[in-house]
């Protein structure tokens, strides 16, 4: 039959990639894979299991302090001009001041936290809270290590101990309770509990020195302003320990609350020490002029003064009071200058407020420069100069300084000229006296200076009890609002990390199956068939693990023969009534397409027609061999007229099925089929069989195909599973519009039905062969005869 006698299909579109994801496919090619998802996600699950079980847990502790404005806090707006003020508030500064280095150091020694203790596990070792140790250590002297060294312990069931170090190179050496021992200047106490911690026997504690702890500390403490309207601070650390934690934060409020205090006493005691400067050198010549006026008066016999002399009098002790007082003002502002320049740390500096002076500037200028004293003082404990926190404090601190040392100077020079404006009506006044008789104006005089002194010494006795006061009645400015209390697990936390072992479980496997598809350039499914050309799929053919390949003779109840049967009856609507010639081939080898062919031909048979199975393949005869039957002779001989047809027809040994080899390989198959020989042998066969199915080489590799299509009716183009490449079907879609090969139907071959999505599909299961009889064949999967 003539390339004219073939039926044609309408022309098909070239491969074109769909862009819309088929979510229903990916689940089944997911679903393909169950076996390696389940595996991962027990794998990554375990993994979380073994993560929990050895990781050591941490907790979270945290308390809440109130920091309450002082009331005598000047307006920050005074301060606003002057350079050195940045706008830092007084929350910040408490911040810092709670992290300092000195604070947290005092906190950790006053606690004894310097000594930490471990039991030794098989896997790791864990922190103990240091009531649960079998043993006490604690140290001799005000000596502390200036490293961490770490003592192994080990227990012995005589009372006794064994300590050694590996890190220090300290030797196994056996001590009994209590034991002082001595090490590089060290010396610390060992002594018994009547502790039994069950299951350990191996101990270690370590010396921690004390400035490194504290970094290690400062690292782990956080303190965060919970409000910006409020003045709350939040203290919370992470710790392995929670009752340690709680202990460490009420530690360091406590500590901080005590320092606060210590420095507004030390205010108050330097300003009391002031005030009792002036009253020693003020009370000796009051007690001197108080002598001298009541000798004055028993000698003279006299005990008033004049009415004018009074009114006089009167008006120099007011004058002299104002000057006395801005005298002690110059007094004030020289010791300032003085401290300044002798005190590294002037956080002790007397306010203008406590000695009487009403300067809101100065009074904001002495408490700013008192915080910034302060803070820089704990921060240095611990840093090295060259610490920026250290350098910006230094530098502020400096400015502050100028700026007082400026407003002094001011202040001074303001109060030097009331001095001389008093000083000079002071002078007037004296000349009013000097008017009276000799005697009273002695009195007056005298009189004058006493009061004077008197009212000074008063002055300044009002200010010491002030001061006094003041001390008596000073509060921190700090409150515990929530004490220290464990807020949780924080580390690890097992709902959030079995989620996520889970969830890795199942997408690590999924991503490698989303990877590998991309990269993958084989035919997975019927779906990329089906999407990507018109031309039909007649059926998939199950994937055979027989040794034999002629399946529908020795199983023809097996789930591989079904399926050939489903693909002849999918084959009808290809052919006409006059259609008998059916052709098998593929785009490359190793495709299944000998399998096909000679399957095929056994079901045609099987159905009771007479069939001719033909060896086309002239380049790698194949079929023959797994019939038994010789390739002597063959196509090739009857092609070049060197035989006759009855020479070369050979039976299979299956009732209707005849086979004619494809012979010895000749030099020029191509011209072979070209020739007018092929012609008249198809002619032949159509005469005298109902059915030939001829076996042909790859079409992707040879043009043979071509060639014999001439005389197909109907061409099965194989295409296998996980081996045929993609661009296969832009290739089978070409001929196809080019008219080179027609009516062809498309075989999917070398499918697995036991993966989830065939058998969601087609319906094929584990128990397939058991509707038709048959057995289960050990391990297979699939059932025979």
């Amino acid at each position: 039959m003539d390339a004219q006698g073939v039926n044609k299909m309408p022309a098909v579109p070239a491969y074109v990639e769909e862009e819309n994801l088929d979510v229903k496919d990916w689940v089944y090619k997911i679903l393909d894979y169950w076996q390696l998802i389940f595996l991962s996600v027990i794998i990554c699950v375990g993994v979380v299991f073994l993560f929990h079980r050895y990781s050591t847990p941490r907790f979270e502790v945290a308390g809440t302090i109130l920091i309450k404005e002082d009331k005598k806090s000047i307006n920050p707006e005074l301060l606003q001009e002057l350079q050195f003020f940045q706008g830092n508030s007084t929350k910040q500064n408490e911040i810092e001041l709670l992290g300092s280095y000195s604070l947290l150091k005092r906190a950790i020694e006053s606690l004894n936290f310097d000594i930490a203790y471990y039991g030794i596990g098989r896997i790791k070792q864990r922190e103990i809270e240091p009531e649960k140790m079998p043993f006490k250590v604690s140290f001799i002297g005000e000596a502390r290590p200036e490293r961490n060294l770490v003592f192994s312990v080990e227990m012995q069931k005589d009372g006794g101990f064994v300590l050694f170090s590996e890190e220090l190179g300290l030797a196994r050496q056996r001590y009994q309770f209590p034991a002082v021992i001595e090490f590089n200047g060290l010396s610390f106490r060992v002594e018994e509990r009547q502790i039994d911690l069950a299951g350990v026997d191996s101990y270690q504690f370590v010396l921690f020195n004390s400035w490194g702890l504290a970094r290690s500390y400062r690292g782990r403490i956080r303190i965060s302003d919970v409000n910006k309207e409020a003045s709350i601070l939040a203290i919370s650390m992470q710790t392995e320990l929670p009752s340690k934690g709680v202990q460490f934060i009420n530690s360091l409020i406590n500590i901080y609350i005590q320092r606060e205090l210590e420095e507004k006493n030390e205010t108050a005691t330097r300003t009391v020490e002031f005030i009792d400067g002036q009253l020693a050198s003020i009370e000796d010549s009051l007690l001197l002029i108080e002598r001298r006026l009541q000798t004055f008066r028993t000698d003279n016999r006299v005990v008033d003064i004049s009415q004018e002399g009074l009114a006089a009098l009167q008006k120099l002790e007011e004058l002299e009071n104002k000057r006395a007082e801005e005298r002690f003002r110059i007094e004030y502002y020289n010791y300032i200058v003085a401290y300044l320049k002798q005190e590294t740390q002037p956080h002790g500096i007397i306010s203008p407020s406590t000695a009487g002076i009403d300067s809101p500037l100065l009074e904001a200028l002495t408490q700013n420069l008192a915080e910034l004293s302060s803070q820089l003082l704990q921060v240095e404990m611990g840093a090295t100069d060259a610490n920026p926190q250290v350098l910006s404090l230094k530098n502020q601190t400096r400015k502050v300084i100028l700026s007082i040392v400026e407003n002094v100077q001011n202040l001074k020079g303001s109060s030097e000229i009331l001095v001389a404006d008093l000083t000079s009506r002071i002078k007037e006044s004296e000349r009013l006296v000097n008017k009276l008789p000799l005697t009273e104006r002695t009195l007056v005089n005298i009189q004058r200076r006493f009061s004077l002194s008197e009212n000074l010494f008063i002055y300044l006795q009002e200010k010491k009890a002030e001061a006094g006061i003041a001390k008596a009645s000073n509060v921190p400015n700090a409150k515990v609002v929530d004490p220290p209390m464990l807020r949780g697990q924080t580390f690890p936390t097992p709902l959030r990390n079995y989620a996520i072992g889970f969830s890795l479980g199942l997408l690590l496997p999924i991503i490698l199956i989303v990877i590998k598809d991309f990269f993958s350039i084989s035919i997975q499914s019927v779906h990329e068939i089906t999407k990507s050309t018109k031309l039909p799929v007649l059926a998939s053919i199950a994937l055979s693990r027989y040794e034999t390949e002629l399946v529908m003779e020795k199983y023809p109840r097996s789930q591989v023969a079904e399926s050939f049967r489903k693909m002849r009856a999918s084959m009808k609507f290809l052919e006409r009534k006059d259609h008998k010639v059916v052709m098998v081939t593929s785009f490359l080898s190793g495709e299944g397409k000998s399998f096909l062919t000679m399957n095929t031909a056994i079901m045609l048979a099987k159905m009771g027609q007479k069939v001719l199975l033909l060896g086309l393949d002239l380049r790698k005869p194949k079929i023959f061999d797994s019939f038994g039957i010789s390739n002597d002779q063959g196509m090739s001989h009857l092609l070049i007229g060197d035989k006759k047809y009855k020479d070369v027809i050979q039976s299979t040994g299956i009732k209707g099925l005849d086979l004619i080899a494809a012979g010895p390989i000749p030099p020029n198959p191509n011209e072979l089929l070209m020739g007018h020989e092929f012609d008249d042998a198809m002619r032949w066969f159509r005469e005298h069989y109902d059915y030939i199915v001829i076996d042909t080489p790859p079409v992707g590799l040879v043009s043979d195909p071509i060639e014999i299509s001439r005389h197909a009716d109907v061409a099965l183009f194989i295409i296998r599973q996980d081996v045929t490449p993609r661009h296969a079907i832009d290739y089978i879609n070409d001929i196809h519009n080019k008219g080179l090969i027609n009516n062809i139907g498309i075989v999917l071959n070398g499918v697995d039905f036991k993966k989830p999505k065939w058998h969601s599909i087609y319906g094929y299961g584990y128990g397939y062969g058991n509707y038709y009889g048959g057995k289960k064949a050990s391990g297979s999967g699939y059932y025979i005869d």
